[in-house]
């Protein structure tokens, strides 16, 4: 059996303190660890958002984008038009073609007929 005297039982708290001692000295390191670790975790982010900024920076402004749709607009415009112009041309010629093909026809049958009158 073991004998409790005051010289123990100092022994053991000053164990027990040692123990809470090394235990609140592991606990503080624990938690600058991890401050410092989301301190990191945050630089990283915000150097994150910084590439990402930049990259946004970059890209065209909402007027430069507008002037360049009003440029393809414009140039899309113009062939449009072109191309329509080119079709009424050919469309005319063709009304053309069949009107004069008609009158043909026509003054072929008016010979034909002529004759037999």
């Amino acid at each position: 059996m073991e004998n409790w005297n005051d010289d123990r039982l100092d022994e053991l708290s000053k164990a027990m303190k040692e123990g809470f001692a090394k235990s609140d000295l592991e606990t503080k390191e624990g938690f600058a660890r991890v401050d410092r670790e989301i301190k990191e975790g945050f630089v990283k982010v915000e150097e994150g958002f910084a590439r990402i900024d930049r990259k946004l920076d970059q890209l065209p402004t909402r007027e430069e984008v507008d002037h360049r749709f009003e440029a393809v607009h414009r140039e899309a415009n113009q062939r449009f038009e072109a191309t329509d112009r080119r079709i009424e041309r050919v469309s005319t010629r063709f009304e053309h073609m069949v009107w004069a093909t008609v009158a043909v026809a026509g003054g072929f049958l008016g010979n034909l007929f002529a004759d037999k009158i």
